[in-house]
């Protein structure tokens, strides 16, 4: 016997697998307009899933623990911020020694920007340092 959601699912599951990758990331972008959790994380692992980069990969990273930090009611001293802060450097250093897509870095940048440097989530000193790394490495 099948529950009444499921049925549901599987329509939704058929009626999705004829969109495109760019409708679904629409989708979901239009839903995370004000949200830089799930939804967005979401559209960020669809869009670059086929071109991965190790920055992008390293800002997914970060966007995995700001979504487990968004759902703390108390957010100091979680072990999150002090991954946020390792990923951080993590991708300093990557980009002291290496080169990156200058879009990549655009996008994270302005990310960055638009959140207020993750304060609301006491992540503003690590992303503050990141968007200066970017910003040198823009201009």
């Amino acid at each position: 016997m099948e529950y009444y959601y499921e049925a549901h699912i599987r329509k939704l599951k058929e009626v999705i697998s004829t969109w495109s990758k760019d409708d679904l990331i629409d989708l979901i972008i239009m839903k995370a307009d004000s949200d830089y959790g799930f939804y967005r994380h979401i559209a960020l692992m669809i869009k670059n899933a086929t071109t991965d980069s190790v920055l992008i990969h390293k800002w997914n990273e970060i966007q995995e623990n700001l979504i487990s930090l968004s759902y703390d009611r108390y957010i100091d001293d979680q072990q999150e911020i002090a991954n946020i802060w390792e990923i951080c450097e993590d991708i300093i250093q990557f980009l002291d020694e290496n080169e990156a897509e200058q879009n990549e870095m655009k996008d994270i940048l302005q990310d960055i920007i638009e959140h207020d440097y993750y304060a609301d989530v006491s992540c503003d000193e690590p992303m503050g340092e990141l968007a200066e790394c970017l910003s040198e490495k823009l201009n």
